[in-house]
């Protein structure tokens, strides 16, 4: 697999941990910042956190799978796309 086709997994995985993370941070906490457990029982969080676990866990797996020349080369790649937009 090329380092382009690597970076579009990654980048997909994570895009899907954003969508859930933030889904997860909209639900109100308490004054520790804490979910309380009223929130925890619905559906919503439940359906959520759910998601989050899963593409999380796949972007664990994904990562753990690299090599270190390919996670070096990624974070070069990634290191020359943000200096090409500043």
């Amino acid at each position: 697999m090329s380092l382009h086709e690597l970076k579009a997994k990654r980048d997909a995985i994570e895009k899907n941990v954003a969508y859930y993370t933030e889904q997860l941070n909209n639900i109100p906490r308490n004054e520790l910042g804490m979910i309380p457990d009223t929130h925890k029982e619905t559906a919503f969080y439940k359906e959520n956190k759910a998601g989050f676990d899963e593409w999380f866990s796949k972007l664990q797996a994904f990562n753990s799978q690299l090599t270190t020349k390919q996670k070096r080369a990624l974070r070069d790649l990634a290191r020359e796309e943000k200096r090409k937009t500043v």
